[in-house]
């Protein structure tokens, strides 16, 4: 028998929907969320340096990428959830 431990979190998460008042707002959210997850989780899959963890200045330079990009992705999702505030 599989092991569905790993499945939990997404049960929950569509729990979440199905229960929640005012779904669109809210799923749209989820996927930026989700999207800018994907792109963190990717941008540190191709820095081989950063994930193994050394301290070249190549690693360096890949850490301050990162964290470049996570603070595009969290901007990119308040101004998303901005905009719906806006528009309601």
């Amino acid at each position: 028998m599989p092991n569905l431990t790993s499945l939990k979190p997404l049960l929950f998460i569509v729990v979440f929907y199905l229960l929640a008042a005012d779904r669109l707002p809210k799923l749209i959210t989820g996927v930026a969320v989700a999207a800018a997850s994907v792109l963190l989780i990717v941008g540190l899959l191709h820095r081989t340096d950063l994930r193994n963890a050394l301290s070249t200045p190549l690693a360096v330079t890949q850490r301050h990428q990162l964290t470049l990009l996570l603070i595009a992705g969290c901007l990119g999702v308040a101004l998303r959830v901005d905009a719906q505030n806006l528009s309601q």
